[in-house]
């Protein structure tokens, strides 16, 4: 018959059938790993520190103005000293220019001694000059006094216990200013009439005078057609018209004949002709008005 010998042929496949399927899990637009955002990877950083927070107050003990050791104060160390004893009296000695020198001697003392004061003062003034240890003499330059001349001269030392007593004090005198005198350690100013020399008053002589001024070191002569016939005036008189001064100055004496003298205090003038002795105008120059 028309049956065949073997197994008929179909279109059905040899093996499992080939679709559409993946041969493998299916693809999508998911990561393959795991999804990436905004956030970090790591934890997250903030503003506050990764370490212990640092703040004002010190890491350490506070330091405060407490010392770290024992206090110290100014208590010594050792018993005080005892003050300086009182230094010697000063030696003075002033030259022609008011320029002093002082001099003393070092005192006994308990202490050492680290300088001096040297005061000098009067009754209406105080000075006090400082000085090393090692300086026993100083020299001042005076300005020459107005008022008073008397100064007194003191000295104490001085130790890290304190100053010690000033000495005696010694009196010394400087020189009054020029025009003036020395009386009683008051200086008086020399009056009108008289001058200042060498520290005395002396009145002006006769055919002098101090023109009326105070405290005058010189004297002026009196000018021509004055006079001042005693000594001390403290100024001059002009001659009366028709006369002039003599030759020192000492008085008045009469134009000669052929002269004459139109005012108080004026030489005499010549005038040839004039025959009167003392006259006060010319006759020949009024004749010739």
């Amino acid at each position: 018959t028309d049956a065949p010998t073997s197994a008929p042929v179909t279109d059905a496949p040899t093996s499992a059938p080939v679709t559409d399927a993946p041969t493998s899990a299916p693809v999508t637009d998911a990561p393959t790993s795991a999804p990436v955002t905004d956030a970090p990877t790591s934890a997250p950083v903030t503003d506050a520190p990764t370490s212990a927070p640092v703040t004002d107050a010190p890491t350490s003990a506070p330091v405060t103005d407490a010392p770290t050791s024992a206090p110290v104060t100014d208590a010594p160390t050792c018993p005080p000293q005892p003050a300086p004893a009182p230094a010697e009296a000063v030696s003075v000695s002033v030259d022609e220019s008011n320029r002093a020198t002082f001099t003393w001697t070092a005192p006994e003392s308990a202490s050492q001694i680290t300088g001096y004061i040297l005061r000098i003062q009067n009754i209406t003034m105080k000075y006090d000059y400082s000085y090393p240890n090692s300086q026993l003499s100083s020299t001042i330059q005076f300005s020459a006094a107005t008022t008073t001349t008397e100064r007194n001269a003191s000295v104490a030392a001085v130790t890290s216990a304190g100053t010690g007593a000033f000495s005696h004090p010694t009196p010394f005198n400087i020189k009054c200013r020029s025009g003036r005198q020395d009386v009683n350690g008051q200086c008086v100013v020399c009056a009108a009439g008289q001058y200042e020399s060498q520290g005395i008053c002396v009145s002006c002589a006769a055919g002098t005078s101090t023109n009326n001024k105070r405290g005058a070191t010189s004297c002026s002569e009196c000018p021509i057609g004055y006079y001042s016939s005693y000594a001390g005036a403290y100024e001059c008189t002009a001659c009366p018209a028709g006369s002039t001064s003599n030759d020192d100055s000492t008085d008045c004496m009469h134009c000669p004949a052929g002269t004459y003298a139109w005012a108080h205090g004026s030489s005499c003038q010549s005038c040839p002709g004039q025959t009167d002795v003392g006259a006060t105008s010319c006759l020949v120059d009024e004749a010739k008005k």
